[in-house]
C-alpha cells in the first residue's frame, strides 16, 4: 500500500545487495565519522561559583550625581516625573542617554538626562562577565529635589 506524499526507494538490488547511491552514501558517512573530531569547549574561567557569587545581575548605581532643579522650571512650578534610558558599555560607563517618558517639561527633562549621564554605574553581569545593559533612571521633581 502506497502513503499518500511519502516517497518509497529501493535500497537494495534484485540480488539483496545495497545499490550503489546508498553505498556510496554509507561510505560517505563512515569516512566522516573517521575524520571527524569533537570539540569541546574549555570552561569559563569567571564562571566557576568559587570565583562568582552573583553569575546574572542587572546594572545599577553605585553614586549618584546631583540632580540639579532648573531654575526656569522653579520660576513656573513645574514638577514631574522624568524617566531616563540609560545605556552602558561593559565597563559601566554611560554611552547614551536619552528621555525615555517625560515630565512634559524640557528643563525638568534636560536636568534628569544631565544627572543621568553623570551618575556612577555599575554594568550588569550575564554567567559572571560584565555586559553592556540599559538602566532606567528615574527623577522627581516635586518642588524640592527628590530621586526614585
Amino acid at each position: 500500500m502506497r502513503t499518500a506524499g511519502k516517497r518509497h526507494f529501493n535500497t537494495t538490488t534484485s540480488a539483496g545487495q545495497l545499490t550503489p547511491q546508498i553505498q556510496a552514501v554509507r561510505t560517505a558517512i563512515e569516512d566522516q565519522k573517521r575524520t571527524a573530531t569533537l570539540i569541546v569547549p574549555k570552561p569559563m574561567r569567571d564562571s566557576s561559583p568559587s570565583t562568582c557569587d552573583e553569575p546574572f545581575a542587572d546594572a545599577m548605581v553605585v553614586k549618584i550625581a546631583s540632580l540639579v532643579y532648573p531654575v526656569a522650571a522653579r520660576a513656573v512650578s513645574a514638577t514631574g516625573v522624568v524617566y531616563v534610558k540609560v545605556l552602558l558599555d561593559a565597563t559601566g560607563a554611560v554611552a547614551d542617554a536619552r528621555v525615555y517618558k517625560s515630565s512634559g517639561n524640557i528643563d525638568l527633562d534636560m536636568a534628569a538626562v544631565s544627572a543621568a549621564r553623570a551618575t556612577t554605574y555599575r554594568p550588569g553581569r550575564f554567567l559572571c562577565r560584565p555586559t553592556a545593559g540599559a538602566y532606567i533612571f528615574v527623577s522627581q521633581f516635586t518642588g524640592t529635589v527628590q530621586r526614585l
